[in-house]
Formats: structure tokens, sequence, C-alpha cells
């Protein structure tokens, strides 16, 4: 009764801030209900909207800005010695794309659709890191607005929207949650369909900030060059300078289930491509962009 009390007025808490006052951020971990105050209590203090919708036809999610622990715990099934446990602050929020980028937003900003599987709705695939960030430069100058990859942070915390758990779905995921080879399980979840292809983008349940196929579908391509994680807390980081692999993450439609975690961590040659790896955007609120690409 008194946990109840007590999420209770913390929603009230976060709904209704003192006039002038900022919001918390959203330090994890929170509920569903709690991941949803924080970016309504964020838009209002903002005066921005929650969900916005640019020229290319592709919905954007407000992300508040936060604190959560990035990484996974040792005993987690399939945990992996790159993904060591540690505090990080995001201290901006951000919009962050609602689906994958699709081919049919590919071409109104680039062109030529370069994807192994066809179709306006499905995501766009067999692009280079180079590629994706050349999309967002063009859809930078196409808006007037500045797009980017999201760093490996800022993608694990939108992804999680406050959960510690494997997946943003709890400690199991299943085939009618994400787009995995769902002959395959994880921690004692069931089978299901594998479709062995892209699945439309936003056809499957979102995470408790409206962002979809987090989990599966294609690899989604970050900021960040490859490195171990830092020692201790970090604040808004970036990864290296420099590198020769960068990071992508998510999972994709042939992958089992495990590798879609939350903190799975992938690397490659940016110059790499493949009928399973695509990206989506992040678009700065204000200011100068400090992301170093």
């Amino acid at each position: 009764m008194m946990r109840y009390v007590c999420a209770c007025l913390l929603l009230f808490v976060l709904m209704h801030p003192a006039a002038g006052a900022e919001p918390a951020p959203a330090v994890s971990p929170f509920s569903p209900a709690g991941a949803k105050a924080h970016q309504r209590a964020w838009a209002e203090h903002l005066g921005l909207p929650i969900q916005v919708t640019n020229s290319a036809g592709m919905k954007l999610l407000l992300i508040p800005p936060g604190q959560f622990i990035m990484g996974s715990p040792q005993d987690e099934e399939w945990h992996r010695p790159d993904e060591v446990l540690h505090r990080v602050t995001l201290t901006k929020g951000f919009y962050m794309g609602a689906t994958e980028v699709t081919q049919g937003h590919w071409k109104a900003v680039m062109g030529k659709n370069p994807s192994f599987f066809t179709g306006d709705d499905l995501p766009v695939e067999t692009v280079t890191w180079d590629q994706a960030a050349e999309f967002c430069r063009k859809l930078s100058e196409k808006e007037q607005k500045p797009y980017r990859l999201a760093t490996e942070a800022e993608w694990e915390y939108a992804c999680r929207a406050g959960t510690t758990t494997p997946f943003h779905t709890g400690e199991m995921i299943s085939p009618d949650q994400a787009n995995y080879d769902g002959n395959r399980t994880y921690a004692g979840g069931r089978k299901g369909v594998f479709r062995e292809s892209t699945a439309k983008a936003g056809s499957l349940p979102p995470n408790p900030w409206g962002l979809h196929e987090m989990h599966g579908n294609v690899w989604e391509w970050c900021a960040d060059w490859y490195a171990e994680y830092p020692k201790g807390e970090a604040t808004d980081p970036a990864g290296p300078a420099n590198g020769d692999r960068r990071i992508f993450r998510g999972g994709c439609w042939i992958n089992f289930p495990a590798v879609c975690r939350s903190a799975n961590r992938a690397k490659v040659a940016p110059v790499s491509w493949n009928f399973h790896l695509g990206f989506r955007v992040v678009r700065v609120l204000d200011g100068p962009d400090q992301i170093k690409r």
C-alpha cells in the first residue's frame, strides 16, 4: 500500500512541477506510467510536443533527459564482458525516430533505394555508416534542424525506457513483440513465428516512450566508434574521437533473441553493409550539437 501511495505521489510531482521549475530527470528504474509522465512533464516544460512529424513523414518522440545503468549484470543470460554496468547521465533531451528509417523516408531524402527487401513501409537496410550519416546531413539541410545518429548511450537509454531487464518487455520477449528468429527462445520464453525478412516499420508494439522495433527487425547504426566502457560514471558519453569500428545496436530479424537484448553491443567497419543493417535518427532539441562524429 505504501509503495502504491509513493508511486502515485511521484507521478503527481512529475506531472505538476512547481511553476517554472525544471521537472525531475528520468532516473531509472521507473514504470511505463512513469516513463510517460516524465515525457509529458518535459514536453510541457520545454514547450514542445511529445510527437512531431517532419517533411519526410518521419514521426519522432521526445525522450527526456535522465540517468540509467548502462550494460548488463554478470548473471544476465548471454551477458558479454564488454557490457560492464556503469551509471550514465544524459543531460539533454532529444527527439528520436518512432521507427527505423523506412525506404519511403530514404527515397524522400536520398533518392535511390539500396534495400534488399523492398517496400516503402519497410526499414531501409544495406546502408553503410557513412550513408546513414549522409542521410542525416541531408535531412538536416532539408529541415533546417540538426539530425544525427543516436549515441550508443542515447540508444540504450531510449530502448530501456526505465527498465533494467534484458528487454524493455521484461525478462523475456516473444515474436509477437519483436522481429527475430522465433525458433529460438530466451530465458524460458516461448517460440513463435520466424518471419525470415524485415517487418513493416511500426507494426510491432512500442516501448513506453512510443519507440517501435528497438529489439530486432534491423540492426541500427549508432554515432560512436567502439571502445570499452569507461570505468565509473559517465555524463553524455559519445565514444572515442576515432577508431576502426562503429557501434550498431538492437539485433535483427535473423538473430537469436539474446542478440536483441537492450545491453548487447555490436561493432563493424563503417564501410560494411548488409540486408539486416539500418538505422534510426535523433533530432537535437536546440543549440549546437555537441556530439562529435
